[in-house]
């Protein structure tokens, strides 16, 4: 009986950028952007993907969060146990962009970013005479920001879906990789064999003390 790992990731960043159009490219390939009209998200929307890795079964929870400030503080109360966010910013809009650093803050004030993946997502890179933020001030903007071994970047189109499975394979291979450390660390026993794994973070308090140890631990939960 194979083992399923369940993984929650968040997604935030700016109305209007195209993440749930992202999730709907990802998680149904015959999406057509074209016969659609994106509508803002309100509150949170989820959007659940399965795949296989090293022959354990996966699936994440991804939850797409509202860019519209007044929904921001019920975000955060839901998301807290992402192990990975995406920051999604538009290539036509420089505000998008110029915003990255605030979700970014966001983030760091709900969490720990050292025990995150921090994935950052140019989203429209198919609207190529409408791109106003050039690749070289994005990489000068990852320079100054010192993300660390933690971060990935891709360039991806809901519309073409050009670089959203890059995307994805790198997520996981990600936070697999993360998951593997945190459970040879805690001795998790591998006699026992387990049917469902959730990995999460308990980011209850974050960074409200440093000297409580229970702050951002990792939980695994296991149903047989």
């Amino acid at each position: 009986m194979n083992k399923e790992i369940t993984f929650n990731i968040a997604l935030v960043g700016n109305s209007n950028v195209g993440k749930t159009c992202l999730m709907k490219k990802l998680v149904n390939k015959n999406f057509d952007l074209n016969k659609e009209s994106p509508q803002n998200t309100i509150g949170i929307e989820y959007f659940k993907y399965e795949t296989s890795k090293d022959g354990e079964k996966i699936r994440i929870n991804f939850i797409d969060t509202a860019g519209n400030e007044r929904f921001h503080a019920l975000n955060w109360t839901l998301i807290k146990s992402a192990c990975a966010f995406l920051i999604v910013f538009d290539l036509t809009n420089e505000i998008s962009f110029d915003d990255v650093i605030y979700w970014k803050d966001q983030i760091k004030e709900h969490v720990d970013l050292q025990k995150i993946d921090l994935i950052m997502i140019a989203n429209k890179c198919d609207l190529k005479k409408e791109r106003k933020v050039s690749s070289e001030r994005i990489e000068n903007f990852e320079k100054k920001c010192e993300f660390g071994t933690n971060y990935l970047f891709f360039e991806t189109s809901a519309l073409t879906g050009e670089g959203i499975n890059e995307c994805i394979e790198g997520l996981i291979n990600k936070i697999m990789d993360r998951y593997e450390k945190l459970k040879d660390k805690n001795s998790i026993n591998q006699n026992i064999k387990l049917k469902h794994e959730i990995f999460a973070y308990d980011n209850n308090n974050n960074n409200n003390n440093d000297n409580n140890n229970n702050n951002n631990k990792c939980i695994c939960y296991f149903s047989n």
